[in-house]
């Protein structure tokens, strides 16, 4: 009896085993329709600058608003990261375009990998908003294809020592649309050593 018990348990285990590791093989896979999904998410960005009161835009701006500008939606930059949490860092001082100072916590160093460099990027975690995760950036596109005091990537807080990291979502701060906001300027750290040819564009004067 004692053994036929031993065999449920270990079965029981194996399985529960079995299905934890199909779960985490499967949760970083490319989602199904994810062009659909990021076509989507740059309408809704479009509607939000023509029609939001919270756009950054002007009245009449948004009246000659045409859209924003994009790379091609390319899967390649879409990553899968290992995080290096930094749980005893100090706080971190970013400048903005305002000249005020705003902090951040190093929430994890990401490692990741892109046409064929292993690259990292520093997560902050805002001191405002700590669910989730704020990850500004400078590339070899910045102050070229891209807007010149770099782009934002915000991402939900991760559950685990993995998260994706999707550049096709990369967007601009509203400093490039508009005067009147402080807009934090990207850590020396987080300068990726090539171009990232995904997300927004440098936008069109409005």
């Amino acid at each position: 009896m004692a053994k036929k018990i031993s065999y449920i348990v270990l079965s029981i285990v194996v399985i529960g085993i079995l299905l934890y590791s199909f779960q985490h093989s499967d949760q970083f896979k490319l989602p199904e329709h994810y062009l659909e999904l990021v076509q989507q998410h740059r309408k809704n960005q479009n509607n939000f600058f023509r029609t939001n009161k919270n756009s950054p835009l002007s009245i009449n701006a948004k009246k000659a608003f045409q859209g924003l500008k994009y790379f091609d939606i390319d899967p390649s930059f879409r990553v899968i990261c290992r995080l290096e949490h930094t749980p005893n860092a100090a706080i971190m001082r970013l400048n903005t375009s305002s000249g005020k100072i705003k902090e951040y916590k190093p929430y994890a160093t990401l490692h990741f990998k892109l046409s064929g460099k292993e690259l990292q990027l520093l997560a902050l975690q805002p001191l405002t908003h700590p669910d989730m995760l704020f990850v500004p950036f400078t590339d070899q596109t910045t102050g070229f294809d891209t807007y010149g005091a770099g782009r934002y990537l915000e991402l939900p807080m991760p559950d685990g020592d993995q998260m994706a990291l999707d550049f096709n979502y990369a967007f601009n701060p509203y400093c490039a649309f508009s005067d009147g906001y402080s807009c934090p300027q990207p850590p020396q750290e987080n300068f990726l050593n090539l171009k990232i040819t995904a997300g927004e564009k440098s936008p069109k004067k409005h």
